[in-house]
């Protein structure tokens, strides 16, 4: 269930503020589920579910954007970079395009944005592999004001 604006302000994320946060913010997540392992099937029902390791990320991302004291972008058109740093115990090649519904939906849900819709610019970076064993992904969100583009708000790459 998504977080709105007022159960953000209950569970600590901000006091209530109409205005859209107008700063870039960067978070630093564990690695995400892929698309693949992001649902299970009850064989009885036939009926899909979020995954327990899904559900665990989501929960994550939530008590971290907490944590940090995410400021909410509400309804504004908002930027997204994420850098990659895959597990650097696997030989595996993974497809990092897999992981973009998974990290947009646990900051919409977390309460940083309102709907992952609002987001017109996103790009994955794969980096150097991790040294932690895990991985993770550090990503950075900013609006994107009228008029400009989101090239202005970017780092190299």
């Amino acid at each position: 269930m998504r977080m709105t604006a007022s159960q953000a302000k209950k569970n600590g994320l901000t006091t209530f503020n109409p205005k859209p946060y107008p700063h870039k913010q960067t978070f630093r997540f564990p690695w995400p589920p892929s698309v693949n392992g992001l649902y299970v099937t009850n064989m009885k029902t036939g009926r899909r579910h979020l995954s327990e390791r899904a559900k665990k990320f989501l929960a994550v991302v939530q008590d971290h954007l907490i944590e940090f004291g995410a400021k909410p972008y509400y309804d504004s058109r908002i930027g997204v970079r994420v850098e990659c740093h895959e597990p650097g115990n696997s030989r595996r090649t993974r497809d990092i395009q897999n992981l973009e519904k998974i990290t947009s939906d646990a900051m919409a849900k977390g309460g940083l944005f309102d709907d992952d819709g609002q987001i017109d610019d996103i790009r994955f970076i794969r980096r150097e592999p991790s040294d932690i064993h895990e991985g993770y992904i550090d990503v950075e969100v900013w609006p994107i004001t009228e008029g400009e583009t989101s090239e202005n708000k970017l780092g190299s790459d």
